[in-house]
């Protein structure tokens, strides 16, 4: 349902900060930390 509007630029995905899955735990911290203002990703 979202996808459309991200297509379009009418929805933007704000990404904070991206780890390394092998740091998972420390993006998960982050999370719980409360100081994101976006997404976390994962990388591989």
């Amino acid at each position: 349902m979202v996808w459309p509007w991200i297509e379009d630029g009418r929805l933007r995905v704000i990404v904070d900060r991206s780890f390394p899955l092998q740091q998972a735990a420390h993006a998960h911290a982050w999370l719980e930390s409360g100081r994101h203002h976006g997404k976390l990703v994962l990388t591989t």
